[in-house]
Parts: structure tokens; sequence; C-alpha cells
């Protein structure tokens, strides 16, 4: 079932929504290269987050944390993927702790960062979100 752009199966089993995501963000990569050649760092980074960050991690609060180790850490390879893409980095050569210094959160963070945001809220008005 999907609902609100999130795939649910009836195991409640992720793997089909990680597969998603990391597809998706996949081909949206071969635009990326070819966008990072007409646009400033700064700009790039902007269309970065917006369309290639929001689209893998869309719902990511639901689904991340109970993500395989296997899909895990194909997500996180997409994530690192768009950072060589936005420093060109095309051939590896960087390590992923000196793309960090990019300042784009991993996955997992993201996730955390986002569920502390709606707790926050939750406790500040005394209302559910």
């Amino acid at each position: 079932m999907k609902l609100l752009g999130v795939t649910f199966d009836n195991k409640m089993k992720w793997n089909v929504q990680a597969n998603s995501a990391i597809a998706k963000g996949r081909k949206l990569c071969y635009g990326l290269t070819y966008l990072r050649q007409k646009l400033s760092s700064e700009q790039f980074i902007k269309v970065l987050t917006c369309q290639f960050y929001s689209t893998i991690y869309y719902g990511c609060e639901v689904w991340l944390d109970s993500l395989s180790f296997n899909d895990l850490r194909r997500l996180n390879a997409l994530h690192y993927r768009g950072l060589r893409i936005a420093v060109r980095d095309y051939k590896k050569c960087l390590h992923r702790y000196e793309l960090d210094e990019v300042g784009r959160a991993r996955p997992t963070t993201w996730s955390k960062y986002q569920t502390a945001n709606r707790i926050i809220k939750v406790v500040q008005s005394g209302l559910p979100i």
C-alpha cells in the first residue's frame, strides 16, 4: 500500500520503500551531474537539498530506523554520491569524512533530527502533530 508517497507492506518491512527511494535518487544523479557543470557551488547545494535529498529522505522518520544493514548501506552510498557530485569528486578520491565537511547530514542523523523536532513541537504545544 502506498500512502502519501511512502510504501507500506503487510509485514512492515521497509525494503520496498528503500529500494524506491534509491532508484529515484539514482535517476536524479544523472541530471545532477549535468546541472553541476552549469551552476555555482552554492546554487547546486540548494538544488541538491531541494530535489535529491528531499526525494531520498522523504518520510524517513517512519522507515529509516527499521532498515536492514544492507539497505542502509546502499542509502548511505547514494547520500555520498550526491556529495561527490557537489564537490566534483567523480573518481572517489575523497574520504567520507571529508565529504561530511560539505555540511549535509547523513540519513540516520537526518532522521533523528526530524524525530527530535517533532517531539519538541508536541511537548511545546501539548498537541500531537
